[in-house]
């Protein structure tokens, strides 16, 4: 096939964006011949199309590989889709914290042999749930991960939803794919097509019965013509990715090159230094994280900002903002964003304000969140709320952290913690939005 030019390219990755739309005339083919294609591309015994939120991907998945009350091992820091299948389908959880970048205040890589040692203390553990990359794109040694579930008959998922362009070009790291995984979960909306609600499920399970059966009571299951052409268009443009890939990682580049001379602000890993941050295992170039901290501007503040001016923001939290670069940025959007961070910069004086005090301990666990929420329930002022079991969640959605499960022992730190960010202008996912009140099991008289 010969390879499209970068301008053509381009010009695709509109079409791309126009055919999401209904904008393009749809083609005649079946999902199952998209879902083959897809599969063979990235070499997974199955590929399963999903359309509408990505949530609906992960409970699926999760149902498929669980029985109810298991026990399982996921990311402290994961989606909301991963806590609400631990409810629905009444689990118990273990937490994977990864280590904490002492300096720049981000969680790094998971370590193998952290996960070893949990599976070991554990051993009743029936699945591992993981995302690589995270939202500050940092990746984990997905290969030794699995090695180590497959050494101990653990199943595995992988929340890879944001980097479905991993392993697709040299420039970027690698995917996860095939390395002794269960199911791994990708994305189109990031890096293709910020607008298209689809997901991909990779299967190497020799039975998807359960994971198929999920699907059709969450999702619509017929996929429309406009869809299957989205689909079908995406992996043509996968398959000339030297053109196109090569014009996105030269734009990357380019970003990076220009921020040398930043004054008070810092990019992080824009070199990839694992060296200088021994808790990183690889890292997704694709994403930029703008590091405030001792500024008078806060990551969710400059998170605003960039939203504000239509930029794709992933994550924004006390110490930095990180922004995923699109498939389909311009040389005029790269000028656009130099020239606002440099603005940013300008106005972003150092004041060495003090940091709030990180509470990296998970509360104390007393119940599974399933039989937290079927308990009788009551909302109490959050001064009385110390050593009560909390029946909702305490979720920043800014940068994905939940800091509270239903079954968790609420404590002094919590709340200081909690109220320290909605201060800072974090956005709580709460019962009460105004952090007066808590929702907690109610106790016998």
């Amino acid at each position: 096939m010969k390879l499209i030019d970068t301008f053509s390219a381009y010009n695709r990755l509109k079409k791309l964006n126009n055919i999401y739309k209904g904008k393009s005339k749809p083609i005649n083919v079946g999902i199952d011949v998209i879902e083959n294609k897809i599969a063979e591309m990235r070499k997974t015994e199955h590929v399963h199309i999903v359309t509408g939120n990505y949530g609906n991907a992960m409970i699926a998945a999760m149902y498929s590989l669980t029985s109810k009350k298991d026990s399982v091992l996921v990311l402290r820091d994961s989606s909301m889709a991963v806590y609400k299948a631990i409810e629905l389908f009444e689990l118990n959880p273990l937490y994977i914290n990864p280590q904490k970048d002492t300096k720049y205040g981000f969680y790094g890589s998971i370590n193998p042999d952290y996960v070893d040692s949990i599976l070991d203390l554990n051993p009743n553990i029936k699945l591992v749930v993981i995302q690589s990359p995270t939202h500050e794109g940092i990746i984990s040694d997905v290969k030794s991960i699995a090695e180590v579930c497959k050494s101990k008959s653990v199943n595995i998922i992988v929340d890879e939803s944001l980097g479905t362009h991993l392993g697709l070009y040299d420039y970027f790291a690698g995917s996860c794919i095939n390395e002794n995984i269960n199911i791994a979960i990708h994305s189109i909306k990031v890096p293709f097509c910020p607008d298209a609600e689809i997901s991909i499920i990779h299967s190497n399970n020799s039975n998807d019965k359960k994971l198929l059966e999920m699907l059709m009571s969450l999702t619509n299951t017929v996929i429309s013509n406009k869809i299957i052409t989205y689909l079908a268009e995406m992996i043509d443009l996968s398959l000339v990715k030297n053109a196109i890939y090569s014009d996105w990682s030269k734009r990357i580049e380019l970003l990076n090159s220009k921020f040398s001379d930043l004054k008070n602000l810092e990019i992080l890993f824009s070199n990839n230094n694992k060296d200088e941050h021994e808790c990183i295992y690889s890292f997704d170039k694709s994403v930029i994280n703008i590091y405030t901290e001792s500024t008078q501007y806060n990551g969710f503040k400059i998170g605003r900002i960039l939203r504000k001016n239509k930029y794709n923001v992933i994550s924004s939290n006390e110490h930095y903002a990180s922004i995923k670069i699109q498939m389909n940025i311009s040389n005029k959007d790269v000028s656009a964003l130099v020239k606002l961070i440099h603005s940013i910069d300008a106005k972003a004086s150092r004041n060495n304000v003090a940091s709030i005090a990180d509470n990296d301990k998970n509360p104390e666990y007393k119940l599974s969140p399933a039989i937290a929420l079927s308990q009788m329930v009551e909302e109490i002022f959050s001064g009385e709320a110390d050593e009560r079991i909390s029946a909702e969640y305490l979720w920043v959605k800014d940068f994905y952290h939940m800091i509270l499960v239903p079954g968790e022992i609420i404590d002094d730190s919590t709340i200081n913690l909690v109220k320290s960010l909605k201060d800072m202008g974090a956005n709580v996912l709460s019962s009460d939005d105004s952090l007066n009140t808590f929702t907690v099991v109610k106790t016998s008289n």
